[in-house]
Order: structure tokens, then sequence, then C-alpha cells
């Protein structure tokens, strides 16, 4: 089902110009950008949640509508529009459409009566977002029609289902309800005394505001059948105020009014004009083109249908040029089960060509083999793709060896703004060329597997991915280039990770199936010794994975202290139930029941399904293109949640090396505060680690103001928390709660932190400050990530995005390293020079399979490498351990 976006916009202009109110944006001429801002930011969030077929701004006409002519104090109430918000309207109506936002206006009607009109014209057939602070616009909502709100920093969607369960009515009542209860924003007067309860109340009852006045002599309290009689002719009144009108006149052919041309160059002017960067990255902006659209569009590409002997034309093309962009299409999703079924190339001449390799009765790909193999294996033609890892894995899989990785237009998008949701193929089509490309499982539809997808279709759906990649790689290769940081971070550190990472997902890692089962019937043993437990302290069995039966044992019957309220009662979440655990003996049973639970589920009982078949391993996916701050995750299973402490540490067990060979772990020593010594090069915290100091021990000494020799375990355990608190941004409130002390105490503990170490302090706020102007920060190594809100009114998402900005540099510099490392040990591993095989990344750590009559040495010339991936002068140790298991 095709999307559309409406978007009324004088309610998100008014809501950025009043975030911004008391710390508004100011560009170096004097001018205010904060509604500019604000309101093209949230545009840009919403294209990145969501992608949509057509975008509409809806405008209301300026002028008086037809409501004033039969209410003339009809939104009387409002002050004049500020000369500042006036000026900065004017300049957003006029730059949408070149950023290809067409926008819309009728006048003597307002922006609600045309969305309106939109949503009832193509409502049934389309999925629509209404994007509003207008409560009026509610009733519009249904099934295929949401309103998209933000609150705080959250986006909201009210849906026919969320919107009763909050008001208890249904949003085809909404113009009964502000004909009720009125509506002082638009001054429309309603019933005097009716409340929104009331409101409501009626309206569940009688249904419309007709038939409350029909049944006005059936109400039993007295002076609210007065009240009702007495507003009679306000609330009818007001009824027609609120009402949408749905059919304003006029011809709202999608078509037409979404072809709007866009102009990049005007746009960019626009937003160098303002001194607003990260907007003109999030949209993508180059100077030399009308729109990305029209780059795309204009590309007139010569297709051809190829049969396998085609293979030689296409060699002798990929010589000429030295660069292709290709795509391939597989008969499944893991690279180690998959079949090539058809294969597109794509040309700087704009020239494409497909190759279909296994249909529903046949499979080309021997005869297509040594050919294939060289092309792809030839290092001197540069290959362009969107997420090559999976190409990658596949080809090496069926035995061709991918040489020659060039570009990769995911992880180009990722690098250009890291905090984007979406990174697929579809997604980027439709945002930098307005185009939607076909899903995957429309392909497959009524079909078992793509073998049975007839050539026209899957030639169609190949040769356009193919052919967008092409088109994304000239659209980001120039912006990459722009930035010379990032460039070398792309082209020196994430697409030479690409052969890393796919070598270690084939490789996979052995799991023994023997102690996961003996560990669950352990795990059950233990589980069943707490709910007896449990129970006897209740007096009663009762179903303990249910949240209303606990609620009523812990505070109705035990009354246990409530300590969170939630809309449902009190919680029974994990962290309140920590906090229970330290008086009450049932609520510490209950959370390690809760952790055996979790870790049965996750992770004993799941492990040995995610076992392949053919290589009797488990093969993670590892994510070089989700968190914005650069580190790896992995999927299938997600490595970095397996627990490291505690009773989760026992799952490490299960994770094993092959006969003859023993698991080498190498793991950074504190790699996040080594780098904040050396950004901020605080003298005190350098000179500390220089000279191999116990840094928490230290810094428990200085916050607890006693020798290092008196400081205890308790001491130094508040201060490991004080120390990561720092880089991860916590404040007073976030320290008391792990520590279990006074707000005010944590707040003296951070004042003594920085007094300790001055120099983090200045690096700080200076990182700070230059990140709020220029609404990004990097990595020592160049790596960005746009941040927006470092200048907002409110406190709590200033602070929020503060926290994000200073984790980044540090946290993302570290991931930096860690794959510079694994980039460095990998290439020594090809050629020979290291006698490993590298299966697992997991936060700081690297796992290596190694022969154990060969261990130590190895470990020490990974170690060696891994810590002179640094380009700090403070040493970088890693730590090593040895074993049979991961344990």
């Amino acid at each position: 089902m095709k999307q559309i976006l409406l978007v009324d916009a004088y309610g998100l202009f008014y809501k950025a110009f009043y975030a911004f109110q008391n710390n508004p944006l100011i560009n170096s001429r004097g001018e205010e950008t904060s509604v500019i801002f604000g309101f093209l930011n949230s545009i840009t969030s919403l294209f990145a949640r969501s992608k949509f077929d057509y975008s509409i701004c809806v405008l209301d006409s300026g002028k008086k509508t037809f409501r004033h002519e039969i209410y003339e104090k009809y939104k009387a109430n409002r002050p004049p529009m500020p000369d500042s918000l006036k000026n900065q309207i004017k300049a957003v109506i006029g730059i949408l459409p070149a950023l290809r936002i067409p926008v819309l206006q009728c006048e003597g009607y307002e922006a609600d009566d045309l969305i309106g009109t939109i949503a009832g014209q193509y409502g049934s057939d389309y999925k629509i977002e209404i994007i509003s602070t207008d409560k009026d616009i509610l009733q519009l909502v249904s099934e295929n029609i949401s309103v998209i709100q933000f609150k705080k920093n959250d986006i909201i969607t009210v849906t026919p289902a969320s919107f009763t369960a909050e008001r208890g009515f249904r949003p085809e009542q909404m113009s009964d309800y502000l004909a009720l209860t009125g509506d002082a924003s638009d001054n429309i007067p309603g019933v005097k005394g009716i409340g929104e309860k009331t409101a409501a109340r009626l309206l569940q009852e009688y249904g419309t505001i007709e038939n409350i006045y029909h049944n006005l002599d059936k109400i039993e309290k007295k002076s609210l059948a007065q009240k009702l009689s007495d507003g009679r002719d306000n609330a009818l009144l007001s009824q027609k105020l609120a009402l949408i009108n749905r059919q304003v006149p006029g011809n709202y052919d999608l078509e037409e009014i979404c072809n709007v041309a866009g102009n990049c160059e005007a746009a960019a002017d626009f937003f160098r004009h303002y001194e607003l960067k990260s907007l003109a990255a999030k949209f993508h902006l180059t100077a030399n083109i009308s729109s990305p659209a029209e780059f795309h569009k204009t590309r007139d590409w010569e297709r051809h249908i190829s049969e396998s002997s085609g293979l030689e034309q296409i060699i002798q093309k990929a010589l000429q040029f030295k660069i292709i962009a290709f795509d391939i299409e597989t008969t499944s999703l893991s690279p180690l089960d998959a079949d090539l079924a058809a294969v597109a190339f794509a040309f700087p001449d704009y020239s494409s060509y497909f190759l279909r390799i296994t249909g529903e009765d046949y499979n080309h790909f021997n005869a297509a083999r040594e050919a294939l193999c060289t092309l792809l294996q030839n290092p001197e033609i540069k290959k362009i793709g969107h997420n090559l890892k999976f190409e990658y894995s596949v080809l090496k899989s069926l035995g061709i060896n991918l040489e020659g990785i060039f570009f990769d237009t995911m992880l180009a998008a990722y690098a250009l703004a890291p905090e984007r949701s979406h990174f697929n193929l579809d997604s980027l089509a439709a945002e930098y060329f307005g185009l939607h490309k076909r899903e995957f499982t429309d392909l497959l539809k009524g079909r078992e597997s793509i073998s049975q997808v007839p050539d026209q279709e899957l030639s169609e759906y190949t040769l356009t991915d193919a052919e967008f990649a092409f088109s994304l790689y000239e659209l980001f290769k120039p912006q990459l280039e722009a930035l010379g940081a990032l460039k070398k971070l792309y082209y020196e550190i994430e697409i030479p990770l690409i052969n890393v990472l796919g070598d270690m997902e084939l490789h996979g890692v052995k799991v023994n199936t023997a102690y996961l089962q003996q560990l669950a019937e352990i795990y059950e043993q233990k589980l069943s010794g707490l709910r007896k437990d449990i129970y006897r302290q209740a007096g009663k069995t009762f179903n303990i994975n249910s949240t209303k039966e606990l609620q009523v044992i812990l505070y109705d019957e035990i009354k246990m202290p409530r300590l969170k309220k939630i809309k449902t009662g009190y919680s029974t979440d994990y962290d309140t139930l920590c906090k229970l655990a330290v008086k009450f003996p049932m609520a510490s049973d209950l959370v390690s029941y809760r952790t055996y639970t979790k870790l049965k589920n996750t992770w004993v009982d799941a492990l040995p399904e995610l076992i392949n078949k053919k290589t009797g391993r488990i093969h993670t996916s590892y994510n070089q293109a989700v968190t914005a701050t650069g580190r790896l995750s992995s999927s299938a299973p997600n490595l970095q949640n397996i627990p490291v402490k505690n009773a989760g540490h026992e799952i490490r067990g299960a994770f094993t090396a092959p006969d003859g060979m023993l698991l080498l772990s190498c793991d950074y020593s504190q790699i996040e505060l080594r780098i904040l010594a050396a950004m901020s090069n605080d003298l005190v915290l350098c000179e500390a680690f220089k000279s191999g100091a116990d840094i928490h021990r230290r810094t428990a000494a200085a916050l607890f103001d006693t020798a290092e020799e008196l400081v205890t375990e308790e001491m130094r355990r508040s201060a490991k928390i004080i120390n990561f608190s720092v880089i991860y941004g916590a404040g007073p409130y976030a320290v008391s709660e792990q520590l279990g002390i006074k707000q005010e105490d944590a707040r003296q503990f951070i004042s003594r932190y920085f007094a300790s170490y001055p120099g983090i302090k200045t690096f700080m706020e200076a990182s700070l400050e230059q990140a709020a102007k220029d609404r990004l920060v990097s990595t020592w190594f160049g790596r960005i990530r746009h941040l927006n809100n470092l200048s907002s009114g409110s406190q709590q998402v200033r602070k929020q995005e503060e926290r994000m900005a200073f984790n980044t540099i540090i946290q993302g510099t570290a991931a930096d390293i860690m794959k510079i490392a694994m980039n460095r040990i990998a290439e020594k591993i090809r050629s020979r020079q290291l006698d490993a095989v590298m299966v697992m990344q997991v936060h700081d750590e690297l796992v290596f399979y190694v022969k154990s009559g060969i261990i130590k040495e190895q470990a020490a010339l990974i170690a060696e490498i891994m810590e002179k991936a640094s380009p700090f002068a403070l040493p970088f140790p890693v730590d090593i351990y040895i074993g049979e298991t991961w344990k």
C-alpha cells in the first residue's frame, strides 16, 4: 500500500518557534534560524522513519475562511505573529519546492480542510500519515489514516485504537467532543461548565451531539442537563467550527501536486546562507545537479538480458571501464545455504546487463562459473554494490573470491549520516531519487522461491538494484570526497572491513550442544527451586510472569514499598525488583528467577537452533551500519548481549575451540578511559595510565580524600562507576541510582572528579561547544554523527543530546581503533605472518582459534598489533585469555 505524508505546516512552525524560544538559534548574520532548523529537521526525521510515495506541506490560506463568516470571534484571541517567526516561515515555504516538497493551500479554507479532503479522497486505498499539532485533526484518524505528533523527544502515532484507549471515545466523535469542551486555541466556545471527562462520558453514552440534545430529558444530573440546555446554541456553533470540511474544491491528483522538479543548487545555497550544515547533509545535496531524482531519472539505462555466453561481452566491457556496479539475487538469505539465482551489472555508460543463473528447473552456475571468476576475482576491476558483505559471503561460499571491492553504497550512506534509521536500498532510492523499487516480498508473492520468478520480473528487479547502486555511488562519492577525514575512514577502515567480517561470518564458531543441554537442566532445577520459594513467601501459587498478579502479591498483600508508578499500577520491572531485593528476600528471588528465565530462553535454548546444518557451527551476522557511534553489532545471535559476569558467564562455556586448537581472547583494557585521557590531554589521568596505576583506585583516593593503599573495594567500585559515568554523560541522578546514594552526594562526587581531572572538564566543554556550532561531532579518525538538539530549549532534550555527543566521540574512536586492529590482523593472517583464525568480535574483545602449540607466540603478535592500532602516545594494553572455551 502506497504511503502519503501530509504536513500541517503552521502547527510545526509554531512548535519549532516555541521549542527554541528561550534559546533561539542565530547565524553569524544575526538571523534567527530556529524555526527553519526545527521544521526541516522534523521533516527529515519523518523521512528517515518511513518511506513516503507522496509528501505534501499544507498551509492555511492566511485569510479569513468560512468559519470567520459564521463566527467573527473565531481565532480572534490569537496574538499577532512575531516578525522573526514570519520571516522564517517565508524562507521555509520558499525553499520547500527546491527540496522536492510541494506546498498546497486554498483561499477560504484552512490546512485541516485540505488535509481532510485529500485524506477523504485517498484514505481507502493509501496509508496516510498526518503531521499536526491541532486537536481537531484527530477526527480524521481511521484504519488507514494516522496522526503523528511530536511530544518532547518522541514521535507518537495516533491510531483509532490508541485514540480510543486514551480518550474513551472514537476519533470520528472529535468534532462533537470539541462542540462540548470548546477549544481555547481556536476560540471555539463550547458549552460552559462541560469539561473533558464529562464530554467523553456523554459521547460514550449518546454517541453524537445531536443525540445528546435529543435525549436531554434523560440525563439524570439536572445541573448538567441545564448546562447543556443553556449552551445549546454554542454547542451547535462549535460543532460547525470544529468539523473539518472534506470537500474543498480543486484538483487533488497526487502525481500533479508532487511533480516538483527540485533544485539542489538553490537548496544548497539556502543551507549555506542560514549555516545549517547538518541539514544540508541530511538532504544529501550536491550543487551540480538539479535534484537527486532528476539525476537518476535522466540516466536512460540501456538494458540487456544475457545468456551465460553473454558474460564475455560483460567482461570486455568491465575491462574497458575498470569499474562496475553489480547486484546478486540468491535462493536464500543465508550465504552458506544460498545458490546464485541471478546477477546484474551496471556500467558508467549507463548500460546494464542481466544474467539468469538459476531457474525452476535449471542451474547454469557451473557453466557461468569460470567467466564469473574472471570478472569478479579481478582486483583491477573496481566493484560497486549495496551491502557488499552479502555478495562477498555468498560468492565465497560458492568458490568465487570477490576482489576489488571499491564502494559500498550502504556504508557510504552510513558514513555520511549514521543517525539514520534505515540504510536499505529501498529507503535510499525513495529518499534520494523519489523512486520506489518493488518489494522483495511482492516479487515472491505466491511463489516458494526466487527460482520460480519469471525472467522479466526478476530482470527488472535485479537490474534496478544494480542501477540504483551505481546512481547512489555517483551521488555519494563527491560528498565523501569533500570530507577528507571521513573519506579516509571510509576507504581505509570501513571498506577493507567488509572482507574481514565476511570471513568471520563464514567461518563461524563451534558450540557445545551437550554442555548447553546440561546447563538447561541446571537452570530448570534452579527455576523450580525459586518458584517454590516464591510461592512459599507469597503464601499461595500464582503466575509469576503475570505483571497484574505480581502487583497484587507485592503491593497489596505483602505491602512492599511502591517505588514507581506506571499506567497499570506500580512497576514490577527488573530495576524495581533489584531495589526491593535489598530488604525483601522474595524480591531477590524474583530477580534471580527473571535472570535464569532470560538466560535459558535467550541463550541456552536458542543457541542450538542457530547451528548451521552444513557446518555444525553458529554463524552470527555482523552489522556494519547499525550503531550511530560506529561500533559493530551482531545478530542471530547477538554476541554483544552474551553475559560476561555472574550467572550468565556460564553461557560462554558453550563456545569452544575445534580439536587441536584453543580459544584466544584479546581484550583492550579500559580503552575508552584511555581515549578520554589522550584526547583530553589531562595530565593527571595520562600520568596514571603511563605509570600503570590502577586508575579506579587512584580515582577513589581522590574522591574519598584518602591514600591509595587505604582505598577499600567498595570505594574502588564507586570510583569505577563514576569513571565510566563521565564517558556516558551520566548526571547526579544516574550516579546516585547506581551507587545507591543521595543526589547531592553524587553531585559532590562528580565535582570532585572534575576537580581531580580538570583537563577532562575543559575537553568536554570545548567538545560540546563546538558540536553545538557544527551540529555534529566527530571521532579522532573523522567519523561524524549529526546532532540537532544541542541548543534545544528543553533541558532534558539538550542533556540527552550532550550525552550522545560526548559518548560518540569516545566510543566511536574506540570502535575505529578496533576496526583498524581487525583489518591489520586480517592482513597478517592473509599474508601468513599470523597463524590464527579470527572468529568473534564483541565490544573491545577479539576472539581467535589458534593451534595449541603456538598460541602464546601468536597471542603476543596479535596483542602487539592491537596495541599499535591506537594513534595515541599512551599505552593501550591488551588483556590475553587462553582456554578450551570462551568462559
